[in-house]
């Protein structure tokens, strides 16, 4: 189908299609994203909560604009390890930030964190474009790094998870992604190379937003994470 119609936890409706979107959040407001993703109107709700507006425009929103002007989002972050540049990608929970972070404090560089916008060129080169999303963080990993978690704000007021400023950072090529995956039982880190249909059914899986864009961009999405 060219339109996903959706209602979400929370009384959220989006209306999503390939030139158009709104999304309409209570307690924050409305957003409407026209022009094939050029221009993106936003009605707060006059006693609505700012963080909720700001966690969906810096999320679901990015994603389908993105997804209009032709780009995908890893649900990863990415750091800069020496001279490559690796997307940590995984579910939720399984460590994305945590990881980063701990990399970071041994000399790495954040390039962005949870949400990785991805560019594909025409040679075949993918590029990670950071658009200024904060950092999502629960309390205990932000003490642990040493961060002031009595400043922060929350990312949305049904979540613990606190909002950080992200560090600047400009475009860079990626080099590789790793999927993060839990194990069940304590033992040593395993790493397992991926290829072929299996590299690209992990990317694919691995999509932000999958199941929203999927029903608008399938076609697409196949073909962006094969590439990738």
């Amino acid at each position: 189908p060219s339109t996903a119609q959706v209602s979400g936890r929370d009384g959220v409706r989006m209306v999503v299609a390939r030139e158009v979107a709104h999304l309409t959040i209570p307690g924050a407001g409305l957003v409407r994203v026209d022009d094939a993703g050029r221009r993106v109107t936003v009605e707060p709700e006059a006693a609505g909560d700012p963080s909720l507006l700001d966690a969906w425009i810096f999320g679901t929103v990015a994603a389908v604009v993105g997804a209009q002007q032709g780009r995908f989002a890893l649900h990863a972050s990415a750091i800069e390890v020496g001279d490559a540049v690796v997307a940590v990608a995984g579910d939720s929970g399984a460590g994305k930030s945590t990881t980063s972070l701990g990399l970071v404090h041994r000399g790495a560089r954040l390039i962005a964190d949870d949400v990785s916008m991805l560019e594909v060129s025409d040679d075949g080169a993918v590029t990670v474009e950071p658009y200024g999303r904060p950092l999502h963080l629960w309390p205990d990993t932000a003490s642990a790094f040493g961060m002031d978690v009595l400043q922060a704000d929350r990312v949305l007021p049904s979540t613990e998870k606190l909002s950080f400023d992200s560090p600047p950072a400009d475009p860079m090529p990626v080099d590789a992604v790793a999927v993060l995956r839990r194990i069940d039982k304590v033992g040593p880190v395993r790493a397992v190379p991926m290829s072929g249909v299996a590299a690209a059914h992990a990317i694919a899986a691995n999509v932000y937003r999958r199941r929203l864009l999927l029903g608008v961009w399938h076609d697409e999405l196949f073909a962006w994470a094969t590439a990738v």
